[in-house]
């Protein structure tokens, strides 16, 4: 006899029905599905202690070929079961369930991954693979399921909380995303409080305290206004161009403040680390970026009476009394911060901002005055990490939150063009999001 599988749903909980020959009888073993873990509800799932965890729990009823005694049947075998599992349904659920189960898996098909570019090495696996049983596993236990919203407020914070530098909660972040993306896609459930298209750090973007949220549309209306200040020329253009260079190539004010202009208008830039001896990496320059520098450079030679290569040994934001030498960073930071508050920011969201870079500064070598640069520079990190296929090294190298390892990656010529390319597909030329 042809064993028939067939679902049904009674008082609101998904079954399976198999029906196959018991000798000379026909029986139906009844499962419980639960859409939520996408799989059968198992011994383990009612008793951590089960001697065989892993098999579905079930239970069955004689065939007679009467379909009003079958449906009957059916039912009695329906309210069985449901009372087997009632323990799974009375205790919360949690995220730790899709750790369990599809985690490993994950961690297999990042090897195999289309386009070759996004696949992890067996390095990557094995670290990755360690942060998650150190971090997410633990995470995951306290997040519920079917997850809230309120519950992927909860997963940011702790992932932001657990991480021992921005380093490690870049990597959180990532990590998580592309587990529930992998979850959704493999295995058709869908989280999306946790996973999230866009995860951000907490406090960036809309994912804090409504008191402490930017305003609707800043990211367009920010990126519009600089645009228009380095246009037009306005007082505010050396500022303006300084937070450009933050937003688009995740400098610290302290390195924006330090390049010429001269060397906006290279494909490659070297910029001088903050923090570290000496030491500099190497930035790819938007063709924005760009543009927006040569216009600097042409203003200078018509205000000044400057020759070209003159104007370009300027600094990229010169101080207002005289623009060939650089404005300090404690000014850069209030002018930053006024041109913030012309957009609608408000006091209160600056003093939750703050708050945030004090605290990573107080958990690493951060040195960063402005909290406006600040800002700036966490959405070049996140846009890394969400919008671009770019290698975690190729991220931490960009994002200069690798040069302390044992052996710091320096990418060649080729791998600095590719990254640039990523650049420029990731950011819109005006409007639109940051």
């Amino acid at each position: 006899m042809k064993r028939n599988l067939t679902e049904f749903v009674w008082e609101k909980r998904h079954f399976e029905e198999l029906r196959g020959k018991d000798g000379e009888n026909v029986r139906a073993r009844v499962t419980l599905r639960d859409p939520a873990l996408g799989r059968r509800l198992c011994t383990g799932n009612v008793d951590p202690k089960a001697p065989f965890p892993g098999t579905p729990l079930s239970t069955s009823y004689l065939v007679t070929g009467d379909a009003r005694k079958d449906r009957a049947a059916r039912r009695a075998a329906a309210m069985r079961l449901e009372k087997k599992a009632e323990p799974y349904y009375t205790k919360k659920t949690t995220a730790k369930e899709l750790y369990d189960r599809f985690f490993p898996g994950f961690l297999n098909s990042t090897s195999v991954r289309v386009p070759e570019s996004s696949r992890w090495s067996m390095e990557t696996i094995s670290q990755n693979a360690k942060l998650a049983k150190r971090y997410l596993e633990e995470i995951y236990d306290k997040i519920n399921l079917p997850p809230e919203e309120a519950e992927g407020d909860l997963l940011w914070r702790l992932l932001f909380l657990a991480a021992k530098s921005e380093d490690q909660f870049g990597k959180l972040i990532n990590l998580n995303g592309q587990f529930m993306e992998y979850v959704e896609q493999h295995h058709g459930i869908s989280v999306p409080a946790l996973g999230g298209a866009e995860p951000v750090m907490p406090g960036i973007g809309q994912r804090m305290d409504r008191s402490g949220a930017l305003p609707q549309g800043f990211c367009t209306r920010l990126l519009e206004n600089l645009l228009e200040q380095v246009e037009n020329q306005t007082p505010l253009a050396g500022v303006a161009l300084g937070l450009l260079a933050i937003l688009r190539m995740g400098l610290r004010s302290r390195e924006a403040l330090a390049l010429s202009l001269g060397e906006l208008r290279r494909e490659i830039c070297r910029v001088k680390l903050s923090q570290g001896k000496g030491t500099s990496r190497k930035i790819p320059v938007v063709s924005l970026l760009q543009e927006a520098a040569n216009r600097r450079v042409q203003t200078l030679c018509r205000q000044l009476g400057i020759p070209r290569e003159k104007a370009l040994t300027y600094p990229v934001t010169g101080a207002a009394s005289n623009a060939s030498c650089r404005m300090e960073e404690i000014t850069f930071a209030a002018e930053a911060r006024e041109i913030f508050r012309a957009l609608g920011v408000q006091d209160e969201t600056i003093a939750v901002y703050s708050g945030m870079l004090a605290f990573v500064k107080a958990r690493t070598a951060e040195q960063e005055l402005s909290v406006c640069a600040y800002i700036l520079r966490r959405e070049f990190v996140t846009r890394l990490y969400n919008r671009t296929e770019l290698p975690q090294e190729m991220i931490r190298y960009l994002a200069d939150t690798g040069h302390h390892a044992p052996k710091p990656y320096l990418p060649d010529g080729s791998e600095l063009g590719e990254a640039r390319l990523a650049l420029e597909h990731s950011c819109p030329a005006q409007g639109g999001a940051l």
